[in-house]
């Protein structure tokens, strides 16, 4: 039982691995939907996954803006939070 759950883990760690290799590859404005889609991205090797990735992300243009914006309105999101955080913290020591 042992050997396989080892088989599996090193399975995945490879896999993992071939993801960061890709994204490595995939230009910074389509991270967003890489992280959304990178495992159902089909390829041999991480120089085939990235051709397969960046062929997607050109035949999907509306779903790579939309990951995008949503990318960036979770940052914005996170900005304000902690602005507001910061806020209450002085107020405090005030």
């Amino acid at each position: 039982m042992a050997t396989r759950t080892q088989a599996a883990l090193r399975g995945w760690e490879r896999r993992k691995e071939k993801a960061e290799r890709v994204e490595g590859n995939v230009p910074e404005e389509l991270r967003p939907l890489w992280s959304k889609v990178r495992w159902a991205t089909p390829g041999e090797g991480f120089e085939g996954q990235t051709r397969a990735f960046l062929q997607y992300a050109h035949d999907h243009e509306g779903e790579a803006l939309e990951a995008l914006q949503a990318d960036a309105d979770a940052k914005v999101e996170a900005l304000i939070r902690a602005h507001e955080a910061d806020n209450d913290t002085d107020r405090e020591v005030a």
